[in-house]
């Protein structure tokens, strides 16, 4: 969290900024990677490793691994195969699937790569990805897609979406042909959502409650006959 926290310069969009930050530290360790002195995060390598570098090798060696190292990668695997099951699902559906959606002899045997899919799984998945249900849901997605103007969706719009919308309503309310109304104000309509009841935006001891809201005093009348 602390090297996240620091990629943030504007506070007001941090995750674009976590964002940018993260996409061009990648950048940077994939081409220092085609740098034979460099190493961009680990220890540096000593001179002396490198001193046979370039060099012709004789014959290849065979290197036995340990069964238990064997064990731990496969375990290792295992326990995050929750996580990469969404992008094999994917690579699946639009590389095997789709694709021959037309020509059901095809889809009858899983992909030579993947044997380990056995035949009723496979039977299942295709059946899935083939239904009615996940065709709409694909087709509804396209649709949300093309709208996107820009590729990156970290919010509704995002953030470029919402600063241009935010853009035209500040111009519209400063020709006066847009008002704001309580707590109704520019930001509220440009993010689409409610504030919450009770709630003030702002910053300093002096923004209260009753520059948004219609409070009632906090003493009650007394009737007097």
């Amino acid at each position: 969290m602390k090297v996240l926290k620091g990629y943030v310069h504007n506070r007001n969009c941090p995750e674009g900024c976590i964002a940018e930050c993260y996409i061009a530290e990648e950048a940077m360790e994939f081409c220092t990677e085609y740098l034979s002195d460099l190493a961009p995060i680990e220890i540096p390598h000593l001179i002396k490793e490198n001193v046979h570098l370039g060099k012709p090798q004789p014959g290849g060696y065979v290197m036995a691994v340990d069964r238990q190292l064997v064990d731990q990668a496969y375990h290792y695997v295992l326990e995050n195969s929750a996580e990469v099951r969404p992008y094999i699902e994917h690579k699946l559906t639009f590389k095997y699937i789709l694709p021959f959606k037309a020509k059901p002899e095809i889809l009858e045997d899983h992909p030579a790569i993947y044997n380990f899919i056995k035949k009723d799984h496979w039977d299942q998945f295709v059946a899935s990805r083939l239904s009615e249900k996940f065709t709409k849901t694909r087709k509804k997605q396209q649709k949300k897609q093309k709208k996107n103007k820009y590729d990156h969706t970290l919010s509704r719009k995002g953030y470029v979406g919402l600063i241009e919308e935010l853009d035209q309503l500040m111009q519209q309310y400063d020709e006066g042909s847009l008002q704001q109304v309580n707590s109704q104000d520019v930001l509220t309509m440009a993010l689409g959502t409610l504030e919450h009841f009770g709630r003030v935006r702002g910053m300093g001891h002096c923004v209260t409650k009753r520059m948004y809201f219609d409070l009632t005093s906090g003493r009650p009348a007394i009737l007097v006959k």
